[in-house]
Parts: structure tokens; C-alpha cells; sequence
């Protein structure tokens, strides 16, 4: 059974590797806009890939987005990082204590299992 009543108030997620972040709820507003900036953000690799390809240059770092699953994975990991620089606002368990950055936030869930698990956890992404 489901709540009507939306969830206002930050709650603490834990992580892998002792991690636990304070996130601020999701709602269908909050998701769509995360989804839509990591389809610009995936776009601009794609136009960056592209312009080096066509230019004969190497990728130098880039994805190659030619194939379906690593297109597919790279977005997923664009949304994740998209979602996370927007709801994490404070967290504990990371060595030197550093700020919540965006450059930080995506760091952190670079690291496998994290960010696969910070997407899981989300009540709203669950019960999806």
C-alpha cells in the first residue's frame, strides 16, 4: 500500500563503504529535470565524440558511444550523478571531510557499488 502524503522532510540514506548521505525527497518534477539534463549532458558527448572522430582525433578520455550498452550506461550514470548533485545536501563516513560539491557528489558516486545503490535506495526510484 502507498502514502498519498509526499515526504517533505530530508532523510539519511546509507552507503556502501560506510558512507551516509542526507538527501532531500524526490518528486516526478525533481526526476524529470534530472533525466532531462543528463540527455543534454549525454548529447554533448556525443557532439564532442563526434567532432573528434570526424576531426581524426583520438577520444582522449570520452566515452565511445557507438555501442547501445556503453550509450545506455553512460546515461544511467549521468542521471545518477544529475540526481545526486540535486538531493544530497550533507554526508558522513568520506576521509578528509570533503565539502558537497558537484565535482564531489560525482566522484563519490563514480565509485561502484555507491552509485548504483544511492539510485536504488531512493524510495521514490523503488517503488517505480
Amino acid at each position: 500500500m502507498i502514502s498519498l502524503k509526499q515526504q517533505t522532510e530530508s532523510y539519511e540514506l546509507d552507503l556502501p563503504y560506510g558512507v551516509t548521505v542526507t538527501v532531500t525527497p524526490l518528486t516526478t518534477a525533481a526526476m524529470a529535470a534530472a533525466q532531462a539534463e543528463a540527455r543534454k549532458r549525454l548529447e554533448g558527448l556525443e557532439a564532442q565524440v563526434k567532432e573528434r572522430k570526424e576531426a581524426g582525433l583520438a577520444l582522449d578520455g570520452l566515452p565511445d558511444l557507438a555501442d547501445e550498452g556503453a550509450r545506455e550506461g553512460q546515461y544511467q550514470a549521468l542521471l545518477i550523478h544529475c540526481l545526486a548533485a540535486r538531493h544530497i545536501t550533507a554526508w558522513t563516513g568520506i576521509e578528509d571531510d570533503p565539502s558537497v560539491t558537484r565535482e564531489n557528489v560525482a566522484a563519490l558516486m563514480d565509485l561502484y557499488p555507491v552509485g548504483e545503490h544511492f539510485f536504488r535506495s531512493s524510495p521514490c526510484v523503488r517503488c517505480c
